[in-house]
């Protein structure tokens, strides 16, 4: 699943707000979990153009205290992920309105760990207070002071607008057209990683098959709009090699998607309706951005030389790709392995002629009332009850991430960076670089076809 910076201050947010009544009454404890907090809100803010003025509590000696080290975690985690943007989705900081929402944000959560570090310092008697306490008293109190008018700039609520999106793995949103399709894609998967699966029923895993071969769909059309292009555009022979691979993927991908479709209706028992979850939205929007895309505004596609003009939109084209079928791949993982989870649990209903396929057990009759039919729906806990249906879902899940490898070379990202623009190319590029030779793998019938270049339809 991937981090976004808003979701990392909002775990810190919860974190803090969790600490109060928590925090050690050992003020050694306590000055390292706030020297943790300190040093992760101070990091964060000078990457949001803001110099805390808030002095250090020292070196301590001890182990920090477990809640306020709690929230330095995600606090670290999001100056961190500041840190290792690239020029262009660190553009994102240059909005006055996000900076000011961030560093409220920020300060909000720290402004609550010193106030649960300052309460467990002052609730022992004054008596009893030893002179650590009342030196740390006094610091958070100061720090206090400090963080309050920062939190108070920001009063109708934080909106971080782009700057929230930003992730080690996501692009930040932006105006450019296909940037808009990879950031449209990658919040489409990570609505779906976060729902667990026993809460998905049988027409949410229907609807998601549908997205995941209209989105593989979606990928195929553009890769076939640059396979077009490429000799115009000068892309070198394994380019054009890896074009036609990732076209044949997909193709076949949508073919498997197919067979998923026919066993749902088939075998699996379907209570109807329409699905509700946040990717079946998420899904729509990244579906009107694709059509935006490639569309003209009476309906009709846009020629492949208004879609792809020059390689340097090829190459933003190749990006968007690389990030729809990685998304597409990576939700039908989810799926895969959701609907193993619910047969395994016994959350699905299959026909009963292919329960009998599978296990002659269930011919036998069960209890029915008189005059009633015999039910035509069991429930089953082993996977081979529906080999069509997990076989057609491996398929779709091999043949994607096949096609998000070939995608993934094209665009020369990884599964760590995903995806980054490339600079245009200031003269027209050669063929690509020599790689040392792979180990020869036997023939295969299903090898891409062989056309001299990828047409559109």
């Amino acid at each position: 699943m991937r981090a976004t910076y808003e979701g990392l201050l909002t775990v810190a947010h919860r974190r803090a707000v969790d600490s109060a009544g928590r925090v050690s009454t050992d003020p050694d404890q306590v000055a390292a979990g706030w020297a943790a907090v300190l040093a992760a809100t101070r990091r964060q803010m000078a990457w949001l153009k803001y110099e805390l003025e808030i002095p250090d509590v020292g070196q301590p000696a001890a182990h920090g205290d477990p809640a306020l080290m709690a929230v330095a975690q995600p606090l670290g985690a999001a100056a961190d992920l500041l840190a290792v943007q690239d020029a262009v989705t660190a553009s994102v900081l240059d909005d006055r309105v996000s900076l000011v929402a961030a560093r409220a944000a920020v300060a909000n959560v720290a402004s609550i760990s010193a106030r649960s570090a300052l309460n467990a310092m002052t609730s022992v008697s004054r008596r009893r207070r030893t002179v650590e306490q009342r030196s740390l008293a006094r610091h958070l109190r100061f720090a206090r002071r400090e963080l309050e008018p920062i939190v108070a700039q920001e009063s109708n609520g934080p909106f971080l607008g782009a700057l929230g999106g930003l992730a080690v793995s996501m692009p930040a949103a932006s105006a450019e057209t296909y940037e808009r399709i990879a950031h449209a894609a990658a919040h489409w998967q990570r609505l779906h990683e976060e729902i667990p699966a026993q809460s998905l029923l049988t027409r949410d895993l229907r609807s998601i098959t549908a997205q995941v071969r209209t989105a593989a769909g979606h990928g195929r059309y553009l890769v076939r709009a640059v396979g077009a292009s490429a000799q115009r555009l000068g892309f070198g022979g394994p380019a054009i090699m890896r074009l036609r691979k990732a076209n044949t993927a997909l193709r076949r991908s949508d073919a498997g998607s197919i067979r998923t479709t026919a066993a749902w209706n088939r075998h699996v028992s379907d209570l109807g309706g329409t699905t509700s979850l946040p990717g079946e939205f998420a899904f729509r929007e990244l579906h009107e951005t694709v059509r935006r895309t490639v569309a003209l505004p009476s309906g009709a596609l846009r020629p492949t030389a208004k879609l792809i003009p020059d390689r340097w939109t090829a190459d933003a084209v190749l990006e968007a790709v690389d990030e729809l079928v990685h998304s597409a791949h990576q939700v039908a993982v989810m799926q895969q392995r959701a609907v193993f989870d619910l047969v395994t649990a016994g959350r699905l209903f299959v026909s009963r002629s292919q329960a009998i396929r599978a296990d002659p057990a269930y011919q036998q009759l069960t209890v029915a009332p008189i005059g009633r039919r015999q039910r035509s729906w069991v429930r089953v806990e082993r996977i081979d009850f529906v080999p069509e249906l997990t076989e057609s879902l491996a398929a779709v899940v091999d043949l994607l991430g096949e096609a998000a490898l070939a995608c993934r070379q094209l665009a020369h990202t990884d599964v760590q960076r995903r995806p980054t623009r490339l600079e245009s190319p200031t003269r027209i590029a050669g063929p690509d670089p020599k790689r040392r030779p792979r180990k020869a793998v036997a023939q295969r019938p299903d090898q891409p076809d062989p056309s001299p270049a990828v047409e559109l339809p």
